[in-house]
Formats: structure tokens, C-alpha cells, sequence
């Protein structure tokens, strides 16, 4: 009787986690939608990249793996360049006043044509993410260190990102209008990295897949698109 209990719960637990999957295929910010008041080869330099060039492709990475571990339930699906290329061009980008002001994009016209629902099926996803805006913006904070170069200030940063999710009708489901990503506090070894380590943004990030999560969540429970976020 005890193990047929252990298995019933053990199923039924299975089927919750199942019933709450979150799937939501991504398409990343692009190049031109990657603000920041420094170099890229500044950025480069801090986190040992080989060239600029690379900057993007690592944040992204950063971005997206941190989202798809942040919980159990939320499981990202990703597409090859070519095809992002391919539907980022049928996506115009355009700044939306409703239901609060926001970078997004235009998706009415490709979810009519039913190409939004049919990329969603071949995903064997239910939700249609778009970054739309990854920012870095310069900040200055006190200095809590023994760094006498820094007189008392040092150049810090906080990092904003804009995202919008659709379901298969090309509904807005989900919102967020400058989350913000926090890095570490800046320490011995990383006070003049103006904080763009990725390594420092991990637990910003993860907490961007706990906003991503709580408002699809909420969606599915009241039916109506979701921009107001509880994660800090």
C-alpha cells in the first residue's frame, strides 16, 4: 500500500509539472537592438573574449541559458541564425503605447497569414518570445574597496531588457518594459569591469526566467496579458 502511494504521487506530480510546462521558442534582441554607452571591445577586454565580434553571440547565450535554467517548468527552444534572419524580417519592430509603453514588434500580419501558428507547431512550442531590447546603461556607484584609482566612485552598470510574448493567435500574453538585471556588487578583482562580466549578471538573469515564468503563469490563470512584474 505505501509504495502504491509513493507511486500514485510520484504520477500525479508528473502530470502537474506537465500540465505546467511553460514552451516558449525565443527570438533573441539583434545587433542593431543591443544598446550600450561603452565599446564593444571594452566589453570584450573585460570578459577575456577574443574580439568584439563575440560580445553579442556570448550575452545572448548568457541570456537565454540562464532563462532556460531558472526553472523546471519553463523549457526555451532556439532556431538557427538563417531562420531567425528569416522571421526577425516579417517582425517589424515598432514602440507600442497599450497596455503600457514598450519596444516590441508588429506580429499582426504574420499571425493572420497563420505562419506564427504553423512555426509554433514545427517548434513544439506554445508561446512566441521577442527580446526586443538588450541595454546597458552606465552607472556610478561608491567605491567600498581599497581601490585608490577609483577616488571614492567607480563606473558601474545596470542591464535593461524589453521582451514581448504572443500565444499561437498572435495575442499578447506577457510584457516587460525595461527588467532590470542587476550585476554583482563590484569586488577587488572586477571593480574596473564596469560590470558586463556575464558571470556577474547569472543571478540577474535567472531572476529575468522567474519573471517570464510568473507572468505566463498568471496569464494562463486570468486570461489577460500580464506586464506588471513581483520578482526584484
Amino acid at each position: 500500500m505505501f509504495r502504491f502511494l509513493i507511486l500514485f504521487f510520484t504520477i500525479l506530480t508528473s502530470v502537474n509539472l506537465m500540465a505546467q510546462q511553460l514552451r516558449v521558442l525565443v527570438i533573441p534582441f539583434d545587433k542593431f537592438q543591443f544598446e550600450c554607452n561603452m565599446t564593444t571591445s571594452e566589453i570584450a577586454l573585460y570578459n577575456e573574449l577574443s574580439g568584439a565580434d563575440q560580445v553579442y553571440d556570448v550575452y545572448t547565450q548568457a541570456l537565454l541559458e540562464a532563462i532556460n535554467e531558472s526553472s523546471d517548468s519553463l523549457s526555451i527552444y532556439e532556431m538557427d541564425e538563417n531562420s531567425l534572419n528569416l522571421i526577425r524580417r516579417q517582425l517589424p519592430r515598432v514602440y507600442k503605447r497599450e497596455p503600457i509603453s514598450h519596444n516590441g514588434v508588429d506580429i499582426e500580419a504574420y499571425a493572420k497569414s497563420g505562419d506564427l501558428k504553423k512555426l509554433l507547431e514545427n517548434m513544439g512550442a506554445d508561446y512566441l518570445m521577442v527580446i526586443s531590447r538588450y541595454k546597458i546603461m552606465g552607472k556610478i556607484i561608491t567605491a567600498r574597496g581599497s581601490w585608490s584609482s577609483s577616488a571614492g566612485f567607480i563606473n558601474w552598470s545596470i542591464h535593461q531588457v524589453d521582451y514581448e510574448i504572443f500565444n499561437a493567435e498572435g495575442d499578447l500574453v506577457a510584457l516587460a518594459d525595461r527588467f532590470t538585471i542587476r550585476p554583482r556588487n563590484p569586488r577587488n578583482e572586477t571593480y574596473t569591469t564596469q560590470g558586463t562580466l556575464t558571470e556577474d549578471l547569472w543571478i540577474g538573469m535567472l531572476k529575468l526566467g522567474l519573471d517570464i515564468e510568473q507572468k505566463l503563469l498568471k496569464y494562463q490563470k486570468k486570461g489577460k496579458v500580464v506586464y506588471k512584474s513581483k520578482i526584484k
